[in-house]
């Protein structure tokens, strides 16, 4: 509520006068005004709720099957992000093996986990977080790997080192990467989390990109038309109704739509209230995108966790997103605070973020089976690290498919011009 910043800041205060206190201490703020007086004391890791979701969404819009990449990662099941080794243990495997590589000869010595950075430490200790660095940065003594493993036990135990071949006949290395294409979002909802979303979109989506906006007028602070003006890169309409129902979802561009966010209403109606409407918006769109066969993403915000459970199905372009995550998040932050630094690059306009490639981009042959290590080591001559893929079964088709992070790289793969290489890059 409107109290719970200050109430947050008292707690901070005393937590950080503390000397005993040795362990991460995060505090959830809303304010921005509050979190940059927050961030002033050194103890406190500072996020701020509406940042991460609406981030988190516009990646999604971005690329409609990352919503599962970041699920897995966020989640206790499957992979996640370590840094490796852990900061109190010495590691004598470390030194011996890794230390004096370069980047690149330690993402193949990592068999069964994906390298995706370092973090290296100054003369003064200060510790610096680098997704993506150059292929040719020798690992350092006291760096640390930022890898995506199952689990960090597994983490460096190598009994044979990958080694690709210098030319191989399935690899298409002569593609270029495929330039975006322009974006149609249609959102059913508002609150003010939403400005946050609309800049992330402006920033992230290609230009020509549109953005519908329907809401219930209802609502006590609508989009403005100065807002609807501000982006330079988007052409954003707005238009209310009373009810939503059957007339309303004929205003919908069926055709044009790529993605439907449906947004709560969380600054005007109670929590469980909003949820129903969003709940009754959810069953309206799927229900029209199922009965057409139309191959649009749906992301639906839901502000209360048990709600998630009435509408979550088996197919994978549809997310479910809301207080859930944040509560995953504050969890892998209570494990290592330094984790907001990834995640913050990696949901940030600028720097390296995860983008789903087409595998006839990266193949000139889909008869055979081929090695992940051959697919890694291609995206290296990229200039960009392969972290997984995703096995669809149809062309196009968002509904059904498996995304496999960091698979062993002696594993083979059978994959067809439907499918997708998940790789970190920073275009």
């Amino acid at each position: 509520d409107e109290n719970s910043d200050s109430i947050v800041l008292k707690r901070a205060l005393a937590l950080q006068k503390n000397t005993q206190i040795k362990c991460p201490i995060i505090a959830e703020v809303h304010s921005p005004d509050n979190a940059f007086a927050l961030k002033l004391l050194d103890k406190i890791t500072v996020i701020q709720p509406k940042n991460f979701i609406m981030r988190l969404i516009a990646q999604t819009i971005k690329e409609p099957g990352l919503s599962k990449v970041y699920y897995e990662l966020l989640t206790f099941q499957g992979a996640e992000v370590y840094f490796w080794p852990p900061v109190k243990s010495k590691n004598s495997h470390f030194s011996k093996n890794f230390v004096g590589k370069t980047f690149r000869e330690v993402i193949f010595n990592l068999s069964s986990s994906s390298l995706i950075g370092v973090v290296r430490k100054d003369e003064n200790n200060v510790q610096e977080v680098k997704l993506l660095p150059e292929f040719s940065y020798v690992i350092q003594e006291n760096d640390q790997l930022i890898v995506i493993a199952e689990d960090d036990s597994s983490i460096g135990k190598t009994s044979k080192i990958f080694k690709p071949l210098e030319n191989n006949i399935d690899i298409n290395s002569t593609s270029t990467k495929e330039s975006p294409s322009s974006r149609h979002v249609t959102i059913i909802g508002w609150n003010s989390w939403a400005v946050i979303l609309l800049e992330e979109l402006n920033l992230q989506l290609p230009s020509g990109s549109s953005v519908d906006i329907l809401f219930n007028s209802k609502i006590k602070s609508p989009p403005t038309s100065e807002l609807v003006d501000h982006y330079e890169n988007l052409k954003i309409t707005t238009k209310s109704f009373e009810v939503l129902n059957v007339d309303v979802m004929q205003q919908v561009d069926w055709v044009k739509t790529n993605s439907i966010l449906i947004l709560s209403y969380r600054d005007d109606f109670d929590v469980q209230e909003s949820d129903a409407l969003m709940l009754l918006a959810f069953t309206h769109v799927k229900h029209h995108r199922d009965k057409s066969n139309l191959n649009i993403n749906i992301c639906c915000e839901l502000l209360d966790p048990k709600n998630q459970k009435l509408i979550e199905g088996n197919r994978d372009d549809e997310f479910i997103t809301g207080e859930e995550l944040i509560a995953m998040y504050l969890i892998q932050l209570s494990e290592n605070k330094y984790l907001k630094e990834v995640y913050t690059d990696l949901l940030d306009e600028t720097g390296a973020e995860f983008y789903l490639r087409s595998a006839d981009s990266y193949f000139n042959n889909f008869e055979n089976k081929i090695s992940y290590g051959e697919i890694v080591n291609e995206g290296i001559k990229r200039n960009e690290i392969v972290v997984g893929i995703q096995d669809r079964k149809a062309m196009n088709d968002y509904s059904s498919y498996t995304s496999i992070l960091s698979p062993n790289k002696f594993s083979m793969h059978k994959l067809g011009p439907e499918d997708k290489i998940i790789v970190l890059a920073d275009n």
